[in-house]
Parts: structure tokens; C-alpha cells; sequence
């Protein structure tokens, strides 16, 4: 769910006229170790995924034990690597992008990103983001998943996961941002729409799609918000786990109505997705 909160960052510092949608990559993070890259890539493509960035998960890099629990820690895992595509030629879902987008906002506001996140975001917003201490007497939740390896059909019972280089961390990387309540949730969703952390402009340019996503249907990607109509509703919001994680988290506002949809699970994805989409589907019958 962080990359809802990172595209709002960025869209803050547009508001602020100290970034555009359109500069590229280069221009801002001129270090970046691909420089070809950073000649091409906008923003607008980060923001969008369709910058052919490669994906921090995907390239066998992460090690167990290593903090990556900021965006300067998560950049070597994958920005040298080539792109996938041409950047702006389509939708490729990639945390990468948000990794890049939270340097960016520690380069031009000149503060760490979870600094620039609780001063910004998180206190206006009235939330209380948790950290590491809070949690220290908690009991942590089993993860539950299927063992893609022994069982790739998800035939078989789900299990508690066990993946050390994918250890829960406090992050703030730019496509996970610190822990949250489903009430800071829930906050950040409602201070969002009602204009309280940028213009009811800027929230509809956010939140409002710009490209399909892979798949196609009636859902497209906006900046960090997917914007999907079905069910006679309109609903913008983002999910986050995923991949046999044990990590499900799905978070929607349906925009004509005064509702907000934040389911958080310790199982995947594919099993908090449809208990959100029902509740959707319910709301959006209401009158």
C-alpha cells in the first residue's frame, strides 16, 4: 500500500513547484548507475510503471539478514540492471519505480524519506505509524501461503512461511512504508480525498488512470492507485503482498460514495482480494 503514499510525495513536491511529471530521471538523481536509463525515464513513468525498470525481488540479489529498509539500501538490487522495455511503451508492474521515486524525494526535499513522510503525510494526516520499539512485546502473526516449490497448483493445505531473504522489515523503501493500522490507513485514504494533503486537483490527477494494465478489463494504472470500474462502482486504491508471501493487504475508496474498503490479512493476496472486491460490490449496491 506504500506506493499510494509515495506517488503522493511526489505529488506534493509538483505542487510545491520543485518537480514535474515530465523531468527524467537523470535530471534529478544524476548518480543514477544507469545513465542511458535516466536520459529516457520520466516521472510520469515511474509513477506509472512503464518505465522498464527491473524489480528489486526479481533479480536474486536480496540476502538474507541485509537491512533494506530504506530506498538507498533497496537501489543496488536493481538499478544497474537493464530495462525491461522501452520506457513508456506499456504497463510492467515493478516496485523498482517507487524505490527510485522516494530517492527522488530525499534528493529535492533535502530530508530522509520516512522524515519527509511523517512531517508531510503521516502527522497531517493523523496518523500513528508504528515502529520498531511498539512492537518489540507484540506476537508477530504466522504468515500463511502455499509452498509454490512442493505445491505449485495450490492444491494442498496452506502452511506458515518461512522465507529468510524475504524477512518483514520497517521500511521505508517507497513501495512499503512503515507499519500500518488499517486506521492509518484508513486516515491517509480520508485526509487524501478531502484535500487535506494535496489539491482535490492533484488528488483527481493522481488517482485517476493513465495507462491499462497488464490483462486489460476496466482497470487502469493512475500514480500509485489503480482506478477500476466494476460493479457499477467506481473505486481507486492499491494492494500490496502478494507472491506466496503470507502478506495480503487490499485498500479502496469508492469515489462517488463515502466509503473506504481496507482489508489487511496474514495470507495472500489472492485470498484478501476477494473478501475486498465482495464488500465493494456490496457498497456499490447501496443507494
Amino acid at each position: 500500500l506504500g506506493k499510494m503514499i509515495t506517488a503522493t510525495a511526489i505529488a506534493q513536491l509538483v505542487e510545491n513547484g520543485k518537480l514535474r511529471f515530465t523531468d527524467t530521471l537523470g535530471t534529478i538523481l544524476k548518480d543514477y548507475p544507469n545513465k542511458e536509463a535516466a536520459k529516457k525515464i520520466t516521472v510520469h513513468e515511474l509513477l506509472t510503471h512503464t518505465s522498464g525498470i527491473a524489480d528489486p525481488f526479481e533479480l536474486g540479489r536480496r540476502k538474507p539478514g541485509v537491512d533494506y529498509s530504506t530506498a538507498e539500501s533497496v537501489l543496488p538490487l536493481f538499478a544497474d540492471a537493464p530495462l525491461s522495455m522501452e520506457p513508456g511503451s506499456h504497463h510492467s508492474y515493478s516496485n523498482g519505480n517507487y524505490a527510485v521515486l522516494a530517492a527522488i524525494v530525499e534528493k529535492i526535499s533535502g530530508m530522509s524519506f520516512e522524515n519527509y513522510l511523517q512531517k508531510n503525510i503521516f502527522i497531517p494526516a493523523g496518523m500513528q505509524v508504528g515502529y520498531p520499539e511498539s512492537y518489540k512485546n507484540l506476537e508477530l502473526a504466522t504468515r500463511y501461503s502455499h509452498d509454490i516449490v512442493t505445491d505449485p497448483l495450490s492444491l494442498k493445505p496452506e502452511t506458515p512461511v518461512s522465507d529468510p531473504s524475504n524477512d518483514i522489515q520497517l521500511e521505508y523503501s517507497g513501495f512499503c512504508n512503515g507499519y500500518l493500522t488499517a486506521e492509518d490507513v484508513y486516515k491517509f485514504l480520508y485526509s487524501l480525498k478531502e484535500g487535506k494533503l494535496i489539491s482535490a486537483k492533484m488528488v483527481e490527477e493522481i488517482t485517476s488512470g493513465k495507462v491499462k494494465v497488464d490483462g486489460g478489463g476496466p482497470v487502469k494504472y493512475a500514480y500509485g492507485f489503480y482506478d477500476a470500474n466494476m460493479w457499477g462502482v467506481n473505486f481507486r486504491g492499491h494492494s500490496g503482498g502478494g507472491g506466496n508471501s503470507g502478506i495480503g493487504a487490499e485498500a479502496e475508496i469508492l469515489w462517488s460514495k463515502d466509503y473506504y474498503v481496507i482489508v489487511l490479512g496474514n495470507c495472500d493476496l489472492e485470498k484478501v482480494r476477494p473478501i475486498t472486491f465482495s464488500v465493494v460490490r456490496f457498497l456499490g449496491n447501496q443507494h
